[in-house]
C-alpha cells in the first residue's frame, strides 16, 4: 500500500482493509468473505524510517488471513 496515511482510508489493491463480517459468507463469483471479529484489540506500528515515518493503527481490518496447511504444503 503507497503512501499510507493514519489519518486517511486508503485500499490496497487487494481490497484491504476489509470491512468486519460476523460469519464468514460465499459470495456470488464464489469468493469467500471470511468472518473478521471486531475485538477492539488494536497495535501501533511505525511504516518508514523511525525518525521520519508514520504511525498506522493495525486490527483486524488488515490482517489477511492465511491457512498454515497450504502455506506448509505450496
Amino acid at each position: 500500500m503507497q503512501g499510507l496515511n493514519p489519518m486517511t482510508t486508503q485500499t490496497c489493491r487487494n481490497g484491504y482493509p476489509r470491512q468486519f463480517q460476523q460469519e464468514t459468507v460465499i459470495t456470488e463469483d464464489g469468493y469467500p468473505l471470511y468472518r473478521r471479529r471486531d475485538t477492539g484489540q488494536a497495535f501501533t506500528v511505525t511504516v518508514g524510517s523511525s525518525r521520519a515515518g508514520s504511525v498506522a493503527i493495525i486490527d483486524n481490518l488488515r490482517v489477511v488471513p492465511y491457512s498454515p496447511y497450504f502455506s506448509l504444503r505450496y
